[in-house]
């Protein structure tokens, strides 16, 4: 865990301050899982925050930094074989960190709405786990991914709140854990607050 912390912290105190203005976004993020991978795990994840830093180099465009979590959970009764034989019952966790550069581009709005498309790159720290009774299968893995993502900020009173989706993609594995799963894929929704410097 502190593996990603550290470099995030590191990324966030080498930033210096000019006089192109900053952005600094706080999100609550919902996620729901794709196609291949909902036979692994089906709930949707209540759980996922992400914390963005981007720098305008122009007016419409903007460089910067992500940074999250996501955390699926499941538990299920259906009958499979994880190299056990037939089972009954698991716990089915799939937990990720995203530490990721992104540009984005800024579309004309009302005033003080900003609607923006972008796209991520970078990093996702993977921890898969799944629980059979007393038996845990884990694997943790940095995988490259992408992630594009639309939205738009919008000033609400005296604060600006960003609403958006991303379209999370970590590149493909042969870890057995996931029960076969080699493509992961997820949609987030998020909703936050932004801070503008």
């Amino acid at each position: 865990m502190r593996r990603v912390w550290i470099p995030a912290i590191l990324f966030m105190l080498s930033v210096k301050l000019t006089a192109q203005p900053w952005l600094i976004s706080m999100n609550y993020n919902i996620a729901f899982p794709g196609n291949e991978m909902s036979s692994y795990i089906t709930n949707p994840s209540l759980l996922g925050f992400s914390l963005d830093v981007r720098h305008f180099i122009k007016p419409s465009i903007s460089i910067g930094g992500s940074f999250g979590q996501q955390l699926f959970y499941w538990q299920t009764t259906a009958w499979g074989s994880m190299g056990l034989g037939l089972i009954n019952s698991q716990i089915r966790f799939m937990n990720t960190f995203p530490l990721m550069l992104n540009t984005h581009f800024y579309l004309k709005g009302p005033v003080g709405w900003k609607p923006y498309c972008g796209v991520n790159v970078g990093g996702y720290y993977e921890w898969n786990r799944s629980e059979v009774g007393i038996v845990v299968f884990e694997g943790r893995k940095w995988r490259w991914g992408l992630a594009p993502e639309a939205g738009v900020i919008f000033p609400l009173g005296r604060m600006n709140l960003n609403v958006g989706s991303r379209f999370n993609y970590l590149s493909a594995s042969n870890s057995d854990i996931m029960a076969g799963v080699k493509n992961r894929f997820y949609m987030s929704m998020n909703i936050g607050i932004v801070f503008f410097k």
